[in-house]
């Protein structure tokens, strides 16, 4: 209950965090959009010093909340427009140039805490990623996610994992009291799901732990061949791979496919909960507990 505990304290920082920066970059493109929609009237007049004071209020007013928001490089036109770039120099991706702005977006991965990108989209130049983000609130909260969220997120599935796994392993040492062989008491590792959308076929994957000890938070694909009859599944991270008809073992987990599956469906096997977030009791009666030695005695006859 405690590790599910501070898994869910983990996983509501990650929900806040991630609100709080969605909401940032709400405000920076309209802040943005704001810039160039001043640009296109301040370049309506050749010189700064016949601008509107209101106008030249206004772009000032909005580089400063944009400037809160994330790091940024300006540079000014003789009328007083501004080109807004990404950054601590001109040289990073521009945000503002004339009357276009660009989009920013951000992107999260869904299991890891600290690994998140920022996009921007010129409007028909094609997205590129940002990397330049280090101040303001988005470079604090990425920070906070990189730096802090994502590296406590990992060490509490390290500690999650390694305690379950070296439980279970004195665990499955002793006898419980019908004589029976110790198993495990903690359910270690994390979920899965098996993404296959775009499959032509109608199979159904199951992905489940059958040895806590070799699981590793890893990513995988399986693919079928309609020619040979057989799946191969791979490990994304270290390309470890098993091929077989069904019921395939690697690295602690098995993976079945049940339906008709057509030449060429892939799967897409992504932990879905953290093993801190799953931890879990499995023994269901006090006669589970393997509280005795292996080696007993028994008076003669």
């Amino acid at each position: 209950a405690r590790f599910r505990g501070l898994a869910s304290t983990v996983g509501t920082l990650d929900e806040s965090s991630k609100a709080q920066m969605n909401q940032a970059v709400g405000e920076v493109n309209s802040i943005l959009s704001e810039l160039a929609n001043l640009n296109s009237l301040l370049v309506k007049r050749s010189n700064d010093s016949e601008q509107p004071m209101q106008l030249l209020d206004q772009r000032d007013a909005a580089l400063k909340k944009l400037s809160e928001r994330m790091g940024i490089t300006t540079t000014f036109t003789q009328s007083g427009a501004v080109a807004v770039f990404a950054g601590d120099s001109a040289s990073g991706s521009a945000l503002v140039q004339g009357s276009k702005a660009s989009t920013l977006s951000v992107q999260f991965d869904p299991y890891d805490f600290g690994r998140a990108s920022f996009l921007t989209d010129s409007g028909g130049t094609g997205t590129s990623t940002l990397d330049t983000i280090r101040t303001g609130l988005l470079g604090g909260l990425i920070q906070f996610r990189s730096q802090g969220l994502g590296p406590t997120s990992n060490k509490l599935d390290e500690l999650a994992l390694q305690f379950g796994k070296a439980v279970n392993a004195i665990h499955r040492q002793g006898l419980d009291s019908l004589g029976r062989a110790g198993g495990d008491i903690f359910y270690v590792g994390p979920n899965y799901v098996a993404d296959g959308k775009a499959n032509a076929g109608t199979g159904r994957v199951q992905v489940k732990v059958v040895d806590p000890a070799a699981v590793t938070v890893s990513s995988y694909k399986l693919q079928y061949n309609g020619a040979t009859k057989s799946w191969q599944l791979e490990n994304l991270q270290t390309g470890a791979s098993v091929s077989g008809a069904n019921d395939l073992l690697l690295d602690g987990l098995k993976v079945s496919v049940q339906g008709d599956p057509k030449d060429g469906d892939v799967y897409n096997i992504n932990p879905e909960s953290h093993p801190a977030a799953t931890f879990e009791n499995l023994l269901k009666q006090g006669s589970d507990v393997a509280s005795a030695a292996r080696l007993s005695t028994e008076a003669a006859l």
